[in-house]
């Protein structure tokens, strides 16, 4: 029972109690012929009955409150549970969506695509237009920056003059590294002879479906190498590398490794570049530079440590 509810019981209950009192005195001392117990008897039962009436409303707005707070809770239930199936079905829905768009094939690409049309650039970092590759050259890893395009994936196709099916496969990032075997069987068929390589960036969500475009051409040399390569690895850019010469470092190793060749000599202090070994290499000879001047040269024997 609220206090409003209370203080209409003190108004108009209480009241009525000193009433009934107050006329039960009055009329025994009138009719002093009645038994006067029997009055306050009566009055006394009244008393209680709007005591009892009193109990039972307070007992009944209790039993209100409690209904309504369980009502509240079933509400802020069914509430959560309807906005937590809302929002599952949308996602479903977009997931839904989504996996019922499929992605492009090579052949769908290739279908679309028109030499003659122009497409958003899309530039091929390496390799570089027209690079001879050595027979022996583990795989290059393919780069490409295609910016702004819209592109979410991208169709790598490579072209050879004597096999009219192309070389094709599909990425989901601006790089690629063929497999030993893949990039075996391109070197076998651009030997001597041109292989035209062409990225495609494509995406589902375009009506052109083909966003942009960029290709180059490479080829594979008969020359091999033929012996582990000595060189500098240089910072760059270069002027940062000349400020701090220690930084330089000189690597030796096959082509062929897919291993990075190992550091075989590094913290030199002054900048040291054209080199070269005797025929039967047990011979190094190299240009030592000291504030830009020529004037210095090193010539050692090869042994397992070189100081």
């Amino acid at each position: 029972m609220g206090c409003s509810n209370r203080n209409d019981y003190a108004n108009r209950v209480l009241p009525t109690c000193y009433c009934f009192v107050l006329f039960s005195i009055f009329f025994s001392a009138k009719t002093p012929d009645l038994d006067s117990s029997l009055i306050f008897q009566s009055t006394i039962i009244k008393i209680l009955e709007l005591l009892d009436l009193h109990k039972h409303n307070e007992i009944y707005d209790k039993q209100n409150v409690a209904l309504d707070k369980m009502r509240m809770r079933k509400l802020a239930t069914y509430l959560i549970l309807g906005v937590s199936v809302a929002a599952f079905t949308l996602v479903a829905a977009v997931l839904l969506t989504v996996r019922r768009t499929p992605d492009l094939s090579a052949e769908d690409i290739l279908g679309l695509y028109d030499k003659t049309e122009t497409y958003k650039s899309l530039t091929i970092q390496y390799p570089f237009n027209e690079t001879l590759f050595p027979p022996e050259i583990v795989a290059p890893t393919f780069r490409w920056e295609d910016d702004g395009s819209g592109a979410e994936s991208w169709l790598v196709t490579i072209t050879f003059q004597d096999d009219k099916t192309p070389f094709t496969i599909t990425t989901k990032k601006p790089k690629w590294t063929p497999d030993p075997k893949q990039w075996e069987t391109i070197k076998k068929q651009s030997l001597e002879k041109n292989a035209e390589v062409t990225i495609l960036g494509v995406s589902r969500t375009l009506s052109t479906k083909i966003c942009s475009a960029g290709y180059v051409t490479i080829r594979t040399s008969k020359d091999e190498v033929g012996a582990p390569v000595f060189y500098r690895e240089v910072n760059l850019p270069f002027v940062d590398a000349v400020k701090d010469p220690s930084q330089i470092r000189w690597r030796f190793g096959a082509i062929s490794s897919p291993q990075l060749p190992p550091i075989i000599l590094q913290n030199l202090p002054v900048c040291g570049n054209c080199h070269s070994f005797s025929s039967e290499g047990n011979t190094l000879a190299m240009d030592v530079d000291y504030a830009n001047s020529k004037g210095s040269y090193v010539i050692t024997n090869i042994a397992e440590e070189m100081v």
